[in-house]
């Protein structure tokens, strides 16, 4: 089990408070004191409440949002000096629906100036193992909600970063497909080893896909646990009927 003391880490959050101030001069605290560390090549879930600041935590990573208090350190540099590209998938796949599939997964590496040859060839590298082979040429409205899912995490994955932030990937889908999802993407991250921070709001998700979870009060969101899962990989879902699982399981379930 890696550590969470921050040795080789990619994401550190230290002592992070944010604020919105809103009209009429009223504070919304939404983050209070959060300390998390994202180690390489490690899959970390947060857990927690609608509205916890959960989602704030990615946009201050990324720097969408850049007022808080406390320090946030990517690949050991303050976020404010990192130059460090980030894969962020947001809760929505946010697939542009005049573009299709092939065009839509591209779309990082057409931003980044590579040509459309150059950008087609690495992405057909990936089609399959995404499950998108033959829908190439498809358009959002044409895909189930998992094929969409699987071509929002393409595009993310494209954008060829070590770090990727998944806000709830799998929210929206039915409890099925859900399930194969989870399995999917255990399978593309034991291929490709990045460091993974993801959000969810389902407690089996968490402990089946991750090395570590993070428990988030009510707004403003703290740290009440955190909890190492101590599976081997790769994993199946015969160990969600464990007793180490439903002890997991219980140990989580106190604190939401």
């Amino acid at each position: 089990m890696k550590g969470c003391d921050g040795v080789g880490s990619r994401v550190i959050l230290k002592n992070v408070s944010k604020t919105y101030m809103m009209d009429q001069g009223k504070r919304l605290d939404t983050l209070d004191d959060v300390s998390l560390v994202l180690n390489d090549k490690e899959f970390v879930s947060i857990v927690g409440p609608s509205g916890c600041g959960k989602s704030t935590i990615f946009r201050l990573i990324t720097k969408i949002e850049n007022e808080f208090q406390g320090e946030i350190l990517i690949n050991d540099l303050p976020v404010k000096d990192s130059g460090a590209t980030i894969s962020y998938m947001q809760q929505k796949d946010l697939l542009m629906p005049w573009r299709k599939v092939i065009d839509n997964v591209i779309l990082p590496l057409e931003i980044k100036g590579f040509s459309r040859e150059r950008s087609l060839k690495l992405a057909s590298e990936h089609i399959d193992e995404f499950g998108l082979t033959g829908f190439e040429l498809a358009y959002p409205n044409q895909l189930s909600g998992g094929m969409r899912q699987r071509a929002a995490l393409l595009r993310t994955f494209l954008v060829d970063s070590n770090i990727m932030l998944l806000d709830e990937p799998f929210g929206a889908l039915d409890a099925m497909t859900r399930t194969g999802m989870q399995e999917w993407l255990m399978n593309i991250w034991q291929t490709y080893q990045k460091s993974v921070l993801f959000i969810t709001h389902d407690i089996d998700e968490a402990i089946f896909l991750s090395d570590r979870v993070y428990i988030l009060s009510e707004r403003p969101g703290h740290v009440l646990y955190q909890l190492n899962i101590d599976f081997d990989r790769p994993r199946n879902k015969s160990i969600m009927v464990s007793e180490k699982y439903l002890a997991y399981k219980k140990e989580i379930s106190a604190y939401c």
